[in-house]
């Protein structure tokens, strides 16, 4: 059986390869004796070492360099055989750093990375509100009125109200399924300039259309708003 010493240093990519760790790495082999002893076990163990210690650094970043050198040690510390080789590697000791102006670079560049996927977190939850919102006022216009009143008091203007009337109608028109919103701004603007008794009849006959269509209680509904507006007119007589 032959034995031996191994030493080796270089520099291993870490997980982004812009930055490498540099490493020193001692330790000690043996091989088998028999036919298929290997002509170099040296460079066969030496082979292992830098194998694990690619592996275990390309999934850290640098400022990690601590970390990747105990795992690296945690592997190498006890009796292993060099796969598909007749050589053992006894044992093996890895020092393993980053320069301080790499470590320095790569901890900003990790800290642009994360702010990045916060801000990319944050807009995805913006857009998430934001769709949520608009299906909510699909379902009921009324609430962006509300939304204004609780967010911003002081500008709950007229001009206000009158935009958010204006948004109304424009979400109406996106959305086939809420045309009814629009539809209804249009009867109101259409009403307010009538007199009582025409009023009075476009109220009656949209409560017999709506009796026609199986809707009695938006008929009455109707009808009920055209008897307010009868004494109105009876009162102006």
């Amino acid at each position: 059986m032959r034995d031996g010493l191994l030493h080796v240093a270089g520099t291993v990519p870490s997980s982004a390869e812009c930055y490498r760790f540099h490493f020193e790495a001692t330790g000690r082999w043996c091989d088998s004796p028999g036919p298929d002893r290997h002509h170099d076990p040296e460079a066969a163990a030496t082979d292992h070492v830098l194998t694990v210690i690619r592996e275990i650094a390309g999934s850290h970043a640098l400022p990690d360099a601590l970390t990747v050198e105990k795992r690296v040690n945690a592997h190498l510390g006890m009796p292993t055989p060099v796969p598909g080789m007749p050589v053992s590697l006894s044992w093996a000791s890895v020092q393993l750093w980053g320069t301080s102006d790499d470590v320095a670079s790569a901890a900003e560049s990790l800290q642009r990375v994360h702010e990045h996927h916060l801000k990319e977190e944050q807009h995805r939850r913006e857009i998430e509100l934001s769709e949520s919102f608009r299906d909510a006022l699909r379902k009921d216009p009324s609430l962006a009125l509300a939304h204004l009143a609780l967010r911003n008091p002081q500008g709950l203007s007229a001009e206000a109200v009158d935009r958010i009337d204006q948004l109304i109608v424009k979400i109406a028109s996106c959305d086939p399924g809420t045309s009814w919103v629009a539809t209804a701004k249009l009867l109101q603007e259409l009403i307010r300039g009538m007199k009582a008794d025409t009023t009075a009849h476009l109220l009656e006959e949209l409560a017999s259309l709506a009796a026609r269509f199986g809707q009695p209680k938006a008929a009455d509904s109707l009808r009920s708003h055209r008897r307010q507006v009868e004494p109105e007119q009876k009162d102006r007589d």
